[in-house]
């Protein structure tokens, strides 16, 4: 099978942009504070939809945020005209925006190899390892856990999601108990060891030698205590039910054939 097959890309509608932000709003419900329980409307203002979204209140900031995400190379005073007055100012109004001004969004073609019938599936598998930087690692049957720690962004966000706004199960994120209790501690005795170790290694006197090595001692512990907490207590991100890169590629197929 070929190893990469970017997506073909078609002028994107305002409905599909709302969509991708309201996808978007939903999976950052599930791993930040997001207001869950906000509809993202056409109708919403715009600061109505900052303040679900946490994103605040510079619609320069937000410019810079949009333009980039989907490459359109606006000025600023015509990002605010459509942003400013952010109470009158709508979603609807955004989405036309962004769609009339020459915003593209992905499509996901079927699929065949050596005589095997396409299907979208197999199209949405390539068009997800097109999307990631480890696309020689990726085989239908590759757990999707490990990638999705490291490139929780991608498959949350951008490009992944992309492929069919709502097909995918919202991000959750398991957060071990004692973690950051843990880590503070572990992250306070290393600042402590390292100031002692600092204060006594700037004086001379050998009465404080011992004293010298007990926080060089302390330092390296604590060193490696944090490396070790931060490692067994990091977040983890999950997509729903989905275990492999084989059911994500059926879910974006499923949400694909809908939109």
């Amino acid at each position: 099978m070929t190893r990469e097959r970017p997506p073909i890309q078609v002028p994107a509608t305002p409905e599909y942009v709302l969509a991708t932000l309201q996808d978007q709003h939903r999976h950052l419900a599930g791993i930040y504070e997001a207001d869950a329980d906000a509809v993202l409307t056409a109708e919403m203002s715009i600061i109505h939809w900052c303040a679900v979204m946490d994103l605040g209140d510079d619609w320069r900031r937000l410019s810079w945020a949009l333009d980039d995400a989907w490459k359109l190379g606006r000025s600023r005073a015509e990002w605010k005209a459509v942003l400013e007055p952010t109470s009158k100012r709508t979603l609807g109004g955004l989405c036309a925006f962004i769609a009339a001004s020459g915003a593209t969004r992905p499509v996901i073609e079927p699929f065949g190899f050596l005589g095997v019938r396409p299907c979208r599936a197999a199209g949405a598998f390539l068009a997800v390892r097109s999307a990631l930087r480890e696309a020689d690692a990726i085989a239908p049957e590759t757990p999707l856990g490990p990638f999705l720690q490291r490139h929780v962004r991608a498959f949350g966000f951008s490009p992944i999601p992309f492929l069919a706004p709502g097909a995918l199960p919202p991000l959750s994120v398991d957060l071990p108990p004692g973690g950051a209790p843990l880590a503070g501690f572990a992250l306070g005795s290393l600042l402590a060891s390292a100031v002692g170790y600092a204060g006594f290694r700037l004086t001379a006197i050998p009465l404080f030698q011992p004293i010298l090595i007990i926080s060089a001692t302390l330092f390296l512990m604590s060193f490696l205590a944090l490396g070790s907490v931060l490692q067994s207590h990091r977040p983890n991100y999950e997509l729903g039910d989905l275990r492999t890169f084989k059911d994500l590629a059926r879910a974006l197929a499923a949400g694909a054939g809908t939109n």
